[in-house]
């Protein structure tokens, strides 16, 4: 069984997403994956809270626990509300038609095997394909199911996107201030306010950094409006820069082509693949516990920093110490 493991989950590029569940031996992989004190709060969380916890799987479950860096105490109060969350937003029933419209637009998408220099996953968003008939149409559940479903299908891929955390990198080149204002006051069926919300509160996902990128003035104004809506752990993570200053986050291997890097990305067929292939949440039915190859690590890093047999768990545990973590 573990040479089939190995075989099945060996370190990799982290390229491309599974297309099939991976069973209870991805589950059993991606158990060897945790580091002692990782598996020590998962037992704790299904021995308190069985009937919160038994209809759930491990890798569903660590991500509350990595979303409040182990503070089970925490980690509860989020699941409860999780699971309150998805009944209120119909999450057992995706809305598939959304999410591949979502996906599509290119307002938002995740790269796979994409990092910054420090080992994170990002998401970009781009403010100039805002649509907002689109969003109109869509309404506040569709948008919900799509950010959820991406969010979903990025940490079961690689769980050191779930232990770690996400930078978000918001591009505001050629973006409407009108649409973008009237995206931020919330209109009827669509209300921003509550995916913040959702994003912030509901869903097990971390957030590192948020990157905007070539913010014109009126961004100043525009922050005015979100940041009461953020929490002031969040706010602090909050930077800006120039697409020509991306290399100071990203080696240009890491850095899309639309941004002036060498990555290629046609979102289209990413978006139509994933959509296709994966039609429901994964939620640790597709967990992918593959590490990421060492060549992959001195690629986003430029450096020769090699990986353990935990893939970035060295990152992580550095990151992890008191000091860090209250600064995160």
């Amino acid at each position: 069984m573990e040479s089939c493991k190995t075989d099945l989950f060996g370190p990799n590029d982290k390229s491309h997403v599974a297309t099939a569940p991976t069973g209870s031996t991805g589950e059993e992989a991606f158990l060897e994956k945790l580091l002692p004190e990782e598996v020590r709060a998962l037992k704790q969380l299904r021995a308190e809270e069985p009937d919160l916890c038994d209809a759930s799987s491990d890798a569903f479950l660590m991500k509350f626990i990595w979303a409040r860096k182990l503070d089970l105490a925490r980690a509860k109060e989020v699941l409860r509300d999780h699971m309150k969350w998805r009944r209120e937003w119909d999450l057992e029933q995706l809305d598939l038609t959304a999410i591949e419209a979502y996906l599509h637009s290119g307002i938002s998408y995740w790269v796979p095997g994409l990092y910054n220099r420090q080992g994170y996953s990002a998401t970009f968003i781009v403010a100039r394909n805002l649509d907002l008939d689109l969003w109109r149409k869509l309404g506040s559940r569709g948008m919900m199911h799509a950010v959820y479903y991406m969010t979903d299908l990025a940490s079961d891929h690689d769980i050191d996107i779930a232990r770690q955390g996400t930078v978000m990198v918001l591009d505001f080149e050629g973006a409407s201030w009108g649409d973008i204002l009237t995206a931020m006051k919330g209109e009827s069926d669509f209300d921003l306010s509550r995916l913040i919300d959702s994003a912030q509160n509901h869903m097990p996902s971390r957030v590192r950094d948020v990157i905007l990128l070539n913010p014109p003035w009126w961004i100043r104004l525009l922050l005015g409006i979100v940041k009461p809506l953020l929490k002031s752990c969040l706010r602090r993570k909050i930077h800006s820069c120039k697409s020509s200053e991306l290399a100071s986050y990203f080696t240009p291997e890491h850095i899309p082509q639309e941004w002036g890097g060498a990555r290629k990305f046609d979102i289209h067929e990413w978006a139509e693949h994933a959509i296709h292939t994966r039609p429901t949440l994964s939620e640790g039915k597709y967990i992918d516990p593959s590490t990421r190859s060492d060549e992959l690590i001195r690629n986003y890093s430029g450096s020769e920093t090699i990986g353990t047999k935990h893939g970035t768990a060295s990152l992580t545990r550095s990151l992890s110490t008191p000091e860090k973590l209250e600064a995160q």
